[in-house]
């Protein structure tokens, strides 16, 4: 520091050195400039921070502590709570689809006993489900309906086998329920179902049988004849499903009859009167 001032002086001084001395006047000069250049500067000290707010940001490093252990606490407790609670869900469908699975085994046979105390001995239980339209038409329902009765009633006389009414089969026209859950209803062994084609003057008739504890098909099979050979179709139908559950078959049938006439009996409820009539079934029966 003294060189420094002493720096200073010599370059503010008013006496300027002679020509000849000049030189040597400007070396001190130069080694002045470069000492002060070479001074460390001089430190601003820091004010002290107030105590208040040395407090208060004491204050915010606890808080901040504290906000991050709890949330980690927090996680881990929620996560523990989503673990247990994923755990019970897997366990309860595990329990609910091994309970399915065992009633679903022991289903056809309870199904299968209860059948069995409603018929007599070697008798086999059937419902003929209504016959679907696939005609096209839906004016031909009537005919379908019909057909579905007189499939009934040929099925009733069937030796050893017990047949649901029409009226019983019939409230499940158009429902959506499965077969097994109909066939329990209904208390039978086997469906019936099948669908109807009418063209013209060919009808087209699928049926299929169907086991109603399993659910499973036994046998199908379609039929394509003359609206003339339609009584021949009814007991054609009934013979091969008979012979298919192993009952006596009904004995065959070349029956004809007039179209018009069996169109104008199958439409319901209407012609009852027309049904009636003594000379409408003297035609019916000159026919066949």
């Amino acid at each position: 520091m003294p060189l420094a001032s002493f720096a200073l002086r010599a370059m503010t001084s008013g006496d300027a050195p002679p020509d000849g001395d000049k030189a040597a006047a400007d070396r001190p000069a130069a080694a002045a400039r470069s000492a002060v250049m070479m001074a460390p500067a001089t430190m601003i000290p820091t004010p002290p921070e107030e105590p208040a707010k040395k407090r208060k940001k004491k204050a915010d490093k606890v808080r901040s502590a504290w906000i991050s252990f709890i949330g980690r606490i927090l996680a881990q407790v929620i996560g523990a709570a989503a673990s247990v609670v994923f755990g019970l869900f897997i366990l309860q469908k595990y329990q609910s689809s091994s309970h399915e699975s065992k009633n679903a085994s022991t289903a056809p046979a309870a199904h299968r006993a209860a059948v069995r105390e409603r018929r007599n001995p070697g008798e086999t239980a059937v419902a003929v489900l209504p016959l679907a339209n696939f005609s096209g038409d839906a004016k031909q329902e009537y005919f379908v309906d019909g057909l579905t009765e007189a499939l009934t009633a040929s099925l009733a006389q069937v030796k050893n086998m017990r047949v649901i009414s029409r009226t019983s089969s019939m409230a499940y026209k158009g429902g959506q329920k499965p077969l097994p859950e109909i066939a329990r209803e209904l208390n039978v062994d086997m469906l019936v179902e099948g669908s109807v084609t009418r063209d013209g003057d060919r009808v087209r008739v699928t049926a299929q049988l169907i086991d109603g504890a399993t659910d499973e098909h036994l046998w199908a099979r379609s039929f394509d004849r003359r609206m003339k050979d339609v009584l021949t179709l009814q007991d054609e139908i009934a013979r091969a499903i008979a012979a298919e559950v192993g009952a006596a078959a009904l004995p065959a049938t070349q029956s004809l009859v007039d179209p018009a006439v069996y169109d104008l009996y199958l439409r319901g409820p209407l012609l009852d009167s027309v049904r009636a009539d003594p000379r409408f079934a003297a035609r019916l029966e000159s026919k066949t």
